[in-house]
């Protein structure tokens, strides 16, 4: 894994591009301050990558480990639909290279359209396939009691939203739920994640901690079709007891 990442613009990202016709590239840089960094802009057509558009050197590292450039994405209003650029930063001290798809579109032209889940998921799911933005869990067998009461809300369907932004983009989160605790605690949050191209996992978490954890694993690399039978992989400690060994995920009406 390389040691930065690129802040912006962020996987999926709908960037607003006015008649100068360019954008900041913003990576986190968690190298020594020596290294030379460069950031390209590549076109997409038809959903393959195109032709280069700018190769642009990063700026010196700021106190926040930061490194910037304002870099040339081309003209907006010729720009396919859906992700339609790629960035690429390498960092030419060590060869190494990240990147992802990303969308321009006019600036001025209304409001900006929410990215759709395939193409925030693009590495790990098909492009053409469409994703539901929200999706029902249901336990395939009753909860019981342990540490926490409230199991009658784990135990019914509970509607999971996508997140095309923020800290949590690219997931699937339920809305908070409160566990019963004796001493009332952080609430929960179901999460659904597509790690890999074939691996799902779902968690529910308090906080940092993972209660109980379920995976799932497809027969074909980027299949993200649903429903999925997520399988028990670990157990969620004292809080409840009698976790189900599968749960069954489909799209929400």
């Amino acid at each position: 894994m390389a040691n930065f990442d690129i802040e912006k613009p962020a996987p999926g990202e709908v960037v607003p591009v006015d008649s100068t016709q360019t954008t900041e590239v913003v990576i986190n840089d968690f190298t020594s301050s020596d290294r030379v960094f460069r950031a390209r802009i590549i076109e997409v057509i038809s959903s393959s990558p195109g032709s280069p558009i700018s190769s642009t050197p990063l700026g010196a590292k700021d106190g926040m480990n930061k490194r910037r450039a304002t870099v040339a994405v081309g003209d907006p209003n010729s720009a396919g639909p859906g992700n339609n650029r790629i960035v690429r930063v390498e960092d030419e001290t060590d060869f190494e290279e990240e990147g992802h798809r990303f969308r321009i579109i006019p600036a001025g032209s209304g409001s900006v359209p929410e990215a759709k889940p395939e193409q925030i998921l693009f590495k790990v799911c098909r492009t053409d396939q469409p994703i539901p933005n929200k999706v029902s869990l249901k336990l395939d067998s009753a909860l019981a009691k342990g540490a926490c009461s409230n199991i009658n809300e784990l135990n019914r369907a509970i509607t999971l939203t996508f997140s095309a932004e923020g800290p949590v983009i690219g997931k699937w989160l339920s809305k908070p739920i409160n566990l019963g605790e004796k001493k009332p605690g952080l609430p929960a949050y179901w999460v659904l994640e597509k790690k890999t191209v074939k691996t799902w996992v779902l968690t529910l978490r308090q906080g940092k901690k993972a209660l109980v954890t379920y995976a799932f694993n497809t027969e074909v690399a980027k299949d993200c079709s649903f429903p999925i039978q997520p399988a028990l992989k670990s157990a969620g400690g004292k809080h409840f007891k009698k976790w189900p060994k599968t749960v069954t995920i489909k799209p929400a009406r």
